[in-house]
């Protein structure tokens, strides 16, 4: 470490989070030798981590120290990346040459003002403890489904939280103002009333966003119960039949409280081995339907389109679970499960937001091979209904998001020979899957992949004139941004 550099020694309250308080701020400067430079540069949930080396990386305790790392990075004339949570599978906070900002320990506290109803958490905490902690609180704030997603990203993505068939992106409806270090190193507070164009940016251009957000301010509601349904099919011949079902069946499910979204995988992915292979596997589907209200009553009654399976599809089906309470230790040890990390695991993703317009029969046809075509045992296909319309006067996430539609592609040998084959099978089925959409989700953006929009044209130049007013110097880089930034 560096002495002096962004080193406070002040100490963060845990709040009622029961978070430790954060250690003090740390640089490592580029040695690749050295274990903690290697570490901090790889702390990805991904082990593909692509050859780009940070001259140095900051850890900061506050946001004072994020201050200094961005006017260090001013004086040494190089760019800067930020990691929150570590769930890019591109990692594009990897800057050749540049600073890496791990934002793990800033503000990383759950807190909640019981007069206003807000919750105040900094861009490192997890998913999972602030659902955690407003939980005990009996509070309830739409994060991301994956438990280990740094709410900084999950926020500056736009946010597909839960629920949002009935309330849309978390950032539209449910954000209410942030802390910003902007690219000159000054500390402001943005929302609809101040800095609004600053605050218009940085809900939804993701890995772009001519900032660093060190705190988050959102509104909650009253916490629910949850309830679980599942029903899981051998796909075999029945896949078209199937994605009728559920899409039938979907629009005749109430919009509010109830959350929708399958997924497609091979029963090996659970096996404790190392082979990438796929084998004689039979592909599943699983539909998850979740409920949230406060009886099995109630819940049986927001589920109750999905009480029955066609005869079409009875030979098909191999469980049906019915209605039954969960928990969010539930829902997430499931999440985790879908995209393990931590044994080795190498992951790219690749999705599109599905285009309005498009019926649902070519739809199911485009998203065919993306969904059964899996090329290794690990991989998951996945289809969340969202039905969100974001208005992209309010915040650059403005792609409407009518299905999400993503493959999952894990594996474990090493080998750039095995990624390239894995990225060219990705560019082939999502290729022909982008006919069918409008764009896709930014937070899957990867410039060494398939190009596609992640935001209106409206939404692009707006962004851009953001990014010239903030960021003249190009602090902070908008690698693969298909419009004209200066």
């Amino acid at each position: 470490m560096e002495p002096g550099l962004g080193s406070s020694t002040v100490p963060q309250t845990a709040g009622g989070s029961g978070v430790p308080p954060a250690p003090a701020s740390q640089v490592y400067r580029r040695d690749t030798s050295a274990p903690e430079y290697e570490y901090h540069r790889t702390s990805f949930i991904t082990r593909n981590v692509p050859s780009r080396f940070p001259l140095e990386i900051h850890v900061p305790s506050n946001t004072r120290d994020v201050v200094a790392a961005v006017r260090r990075a001013r004086m040494l004339g190089v760019r800067v990346g930020v990691r929150s949570g570590g769930h890019s599978f591109p990692c594009s906070s990897l800057v050749e040459n540049g600073i890496l900002i791990d934002m793990k320990n800033v503000h990383r506290r759950v807190l909640y003002n019981p007069h206003s109803g807000h919750v105040d958490f900094g861009p490192g905490v997890r998913v999972k403890e602030v659902m955690d902690e407003l939980s005990r609180l009996g509070r309830f704030f739409p994060t991301g489904h994956a438990p280990s997603v740094g709410m900084g990203g999950f926020v500056l993505n736009g946010g597909q939280g839960w629920f949002m068939r009935g309330w849309g992106v978390t950032s539209e409806q449910w954000i209410v103002k942030m802390e910003i270090v902007t690219a000159d190193g000054n500390v402001v507070v943005a929302s609809k009333e101040e800095n609004s164009d600053l605050f218009w940016a940085a809900r939804g251009s993701g890995q772009w966003f001519p900032g660093i957000v060190t705190r988050v301010w959102g509104r909650t509601v009253m916490r629910k119960r949850l309830w679980h349904r599942t029903l899981t099919f051998r796909v075999g011949e029945a896949y078209e039949d199937l994605m009728r079902f559920v899409f039938e069946r979907e629009g005749k499910s109430p919009k509010w409280g109830v959350e929708v979204a399958l997924c497609t995988f091979f029963p090996t992915r659970y096996e404790n081995r190392e082979e990438d292979e796929v084998g004689p596997d039979n592909l599943l589907l699983a539909v998850e339907i979740i409920a949230f209200c406060d009886g099995l009553k109630d819940a049986e009654a927001l589920l109750s389109v999905w009480s029955d399976v066609p005869d079409s599809l009875a030979a098909s089906l191999v469980q049906d679970d019915p209605a039954r309470a969960t928990n969010w230790d539930e829902l997430f040890a499931f999440q985790d499960s879908l995209v393990p990390y931590g044994h080795g695991e190498r992951w790219l993703c690749d999705s599109i937001l599905s285009h309005p317009q498009i019926e649902d029969d070519e739809l199911i046809t485009k998203i065919k091979r993306a969904l059964c075509d899996l090329p290794t045992r690990l991989s998951v296909g996945c289809l969340y209904i969202s039905q969100a319309t974001p208005n992209e006067k309010e915040q650059c996430c403005s792609l409407p998001q009518k299905y999400y539609i993503a493959s999952f592609v894990g594996w474990k040998e090493a080998g750039e020979q095995k990624e390239k084959a894995l990225r060219a099978w990705l560019s082939s089925v999502f290729g022909e899957a982008e006919e069918v959409g409008c764009g896709m989700y930014i937070a899957d953006f990867d410039h060494q992949q398939r190009q596609s929009r992640v935001m209106t044209p409206y939404a692009e130049q707006r962004f851009a004139e953001v990014k010239r007013r903030y960021d003249p110097a190009d602090i902070f880089p908008c690698v693969g941004f298909q419009g004209a930034l200066y």
